[in-house]
């Protein structure tokens, strides 16, 4: 289940900055932090899942795509994060991979991905 989206400190512990964030569980019950700042997409947690080493994910909006699938017959959805300016396998990618019902989840990816280049 997502928390809540809160207004959290930027770089340098800000109070006041609009850093978008969100804490959530993946259907495997991995805890997650994931923060947005407009251009840094930052995804924390354990990414063992994501098949990459235990380091931050990190993707620049103007190198980053973002896709949403629908939700399969068990109401489980996969939202990835692709290091490039298209879906590819051959770029660093991360899967975020929720329940349907985490519509703050959902909502917090939808912003990312508003917040893209046209292609």
């Amino acid at each position: 289940m997502a928390a809540p989206r809160e207004p959290g400190p930027a770089a340098g512990g800000d109070p006041t900055s609009d850093v978008d964030h969100i804490r959530y569980s993946s259907y495997f019950g991995n805890e997650f932090l994931a923060t947005f700042d407009g251009v840094i997409l930052e995804i924390f947690g354990p990414t063992a899942e994501m098949g990459a080493s235990r380091e931050t994910m990190r993707f620049h909006r103007d190198l980053m795509t973002v896709t949403m699938e629908a939700p399969n017959r068990k109401g489980l959805l996969t939202i990835e994060v692709y290091a490039g300016p298209s879906a590819s396998r051959s770029v660093p990618s991360c899967q975020v991979r929720i329940r349907e019902q985490d519509r703050a989840v959902i909502e917090f990816f939808e912003r990312v991905r508003t917040a893209l280049p046209a292609a």
